[in-house]
């Protein structure tokens, strides 16, 4: 398998084969075979929340690399292995309606229903126009306590002068049949000369059962929610799998040759930021940022009760600790919540956590409007709830250490986050 961090090799190699063919008087044009490309276990992502730089994946730029890949000859074909959708709720619905108007926009072909979108429910689903008409297939889910599943349980579609089916399948667990007699019961059906693509979600061991359990499935691409940049494709007999990772970091391309697909002819781009963001997926991301605020989705949550007293604020921290507040206030702790409004993403869920104090707690951040006085990162951020500290000043309140930090700067957010360098600039 090759690792490619940018555009892919197979642009190159079909401009080369396009030029030898075309000046080359005694050979016949050699036919470009189509390529499929393939993700999954988006759950949720729409883009890097852009708090550090080397962060990956993001809809505007898979949007951008797949134009760049589809310059090249020949005809494609994009699937996705499920788990797209994660959040309930008004913000859950603004999200769902954003990441699939961009599947839309992507040309998804087929979309398996996965676990993440099981949970939400049918009703869910189908009442979100976006949502309800990009083409699922779902071959093993059970039907729905109410309403009706979107999709259906296997789809056809022609690429570049070949036959594909593609079905969709999760691993056997509560609300799924089994997923090997539902394959089989596809696979019956497609025509002689077909190819069988499954989309499945679940683990690549319970994949691997699957090919050997049903032989007629020519690929296997599996959502399998694991933090890898590489497609860990391999043969289970005249099967190839291949996995997707998590969190739509890379795009998995691969040429449908004649015969047996081959691991070797997988490539991965990775979603860098070498690659710009797509205009108008960027204007379709800004959008859904624009709607969760005008929706103010962050006042709908039912706040939790806080542990060891109540939120007391900076303010009244600073009235003892003046050292400490005056070098809180110079920081980019402080100033967390305008780094949110200046990118228009101060109404966001998946953002206020970790830009402000005690969002989602009793007497924490609200949003904007309602708790101005909540935001940043403020010293109950760190050192937890102080009313009792108010009340009764001990040296082991609060004590703050590496763990502490990386509750927001984890590897996710902050790849380049280093304990040692960044501690010192905010040790009092």
């Amino acid at each position: 398998m090759r690792l490619t961090r940018g555009l892919s090799a197979a642009l190159l190699l079909g401009v080369a084969l396009t030029v030898a063919c075309a000046t080359s008087g005694r050979m016949a044009p050699t036919a470009v075979p189509p390529r499929l490309f393939f993700m999954g276990h988006v759950e949720g992502y729409v883009e890097p929340c852009g708090c550090s730089e080397g962060q990956l994946g993001g809809v505007a730029r898979r949007a951008e690399l797949l134009r760049r890949l589809r310059a090249a000859p020949g005809a494609t074909l994009l699937v996705d292995a499920g788990n797209r959708l994660i959040a309930a709720g008004r913000s859950g619905e603004i999200q769902a309606a954003a990441l699939a108007l961009a599947a839309e926009a992507a040309g998804v072909a087929a979309i398996n229903l996965g676990e993440d979108e099981r949970r939400l429910g049918a009703d869910f689903l189908s009442r979100i126009e976006p949502v309800r008409r990009l083409p699922w297939v779902r071959a093993n889910t059970d039907p729905p306590a109410t309403g009706r599943w979107p999709g259906e349980v296997a789809r056809t579609v022609r690429v570049g002068g070949q036959e594909v089916s593609i079905t969709g399948v999760s691993e056997a667990a509560a609300g799924v049949g089994d997923p090997a007699a539902a394959v089989a019961e596809v696979a019956a059906k497609v025509a002689r000369g077909s190819r069988l693509v499954v989309l499945f979600q679940g683990q690549v061991a319970a994949a691997d059962r699957l090919a050997r359990a049903v032989g007629r499935i020519d690929l296997i691409v599996v959502a399998d929610g694991e933090d890898h940049l590489d497609a860990a494709a391999h043969r289970v007999g005249a099967t190839l799998v291949v996995a997707t990772g998590t969190d739509g970091k890379w795009l998995g391309e691969l040429p449908l040759t004649p015969g047996p697909l081959a691991p070797e002819g997988v490539q991965v781009h990775v979603l860098t930021e070498a690659i710009p963001d797509d205009p108008g997926a960027a204007h379709l991301v800004r959008d859904y940022y624009r709607r969760l605020k005008e929706a103010r989705v962050l006042t709908e949550a039912v706040p939790r009760p806080t542990v060891g007293g109540s939120y007391s604020g900076a303010t009244v921290c600073g009235s003892c600790h003046e050292d400490a507040f005056a070098l809180w206030r110079e920081s980019g702790h402080a100033h967390a919540l305008t780094t949110l409004t200046e990118r228009g993403k101060e109404g966001a869920p998946e953002c206020v956590g970790c830009h402000t104090v005690g969002a989602g707690f009793t007497g924490g951040f609200v949003d904007a409007t309602t708790t101005p006085e909540r935001g940043g990162v403020q010293c109950e951020s760190c050192h937890g709830v102080g009313s009792n500290h108010v009340d009764n000043p001990t040296r082991d309140y609060g004590r703050a250490d590496e763990q502490t930090c990386r509750r927001c700067h984890t590897a996710e957010r902050s790849p380049k986050f280093d304990f040692s360098t960044y501690w010192p600039r905010i040790m009092h």
